[in-house]
């Protein structure tokens, strides 16, 4: 380990936790994962991009109902391409207008994540980029942990019946796995805002 750039063990992480938020599951990189992600900063790939291939990756895992476990590898084919903004940087670079995409919330805890992405400076892109999606995944990570009693219960049953008979065509022991993911991703849709592909456009020079 003691080989490893320190930078490289910084990206690996802003990627291990980026992929934890997205599939839930094992809070760690597989040795596959790993090595994908040691050709990628050797070919000076920046975490930004594989963070927007990685959400790319995961919306055409929605739509096309997909039972194969997300991992860095079935983000390659997206990498490098243009994230799924739905949003439009200002003349100042900065989070604004994500923040301002939610001005009219009464989520407590979602109007404090805007007035942190507010703050965060955007001279230097990637440094910021960190920021906010630490900030972000933050957010995300509590309010899947914070479901009511009862609550996280029905997402999961629900992303359960929507796979469907694709839960019968993979092990029974990946079955819980997938089903968090799905169960994950429906929930990230209610903050579809909150993306990499917006704060990267917002934010990139």
């Amino acid at each position: 380990m003691e080989l490893v750039p320190e930078h490289y063990r910084q990206g690996a992480e802003e990627v291990r936790q980026h992929l934890v938020m997205l599939r839930g599951g094992a809070p760690f990189l597989s040795p596959q994962c790993a090595l994908q992600l040691i050709e990628w900063f050797d070919e000076d790939v920046g975490v930004p991009t594989i963070l927007v291939a990685l959400e790319r990756a995961a919306e055409a895992r929605r739509k096309k109902r997909s039972r194969i476990p997300l991992t860095l590898r079935a983000a390659r084919r997206h990498l490098g391409k243009a994230g799924r903004a739905t949003l439009r940087k200002g003349t100042d670079r900065s989070l604004q207008p994500l923040a301002n995409h939610y001005a009219a919330t009464d989520d407590t805890a979602l109007a404090a994540l805007c007035d942190e992405l507010r703050a965060v400076e955007a001279a230097d892109a990637e440094r910021a980029m960190a920021m906010a999606m630490g900030l972000i995944r933050t957010f995300l990570e509590s309010a899947w942990k914070g479901l009511r009693p009862g609550e996280r219960e029905r997402h999961l049953a629900a992303a359960q019946e929507d796979l469907g008979d694709l839960l019968h065509d993979i092990p029974e022991v990946d079955r819980p796995a997938l089903v968090e993911e799905v169960a994950r991703d429906a929930l990230r849709q209610r903050y579809d805002a909150l993306s990499a592909a917006n704060v990267w456009e917002l934010i990139s020079p």
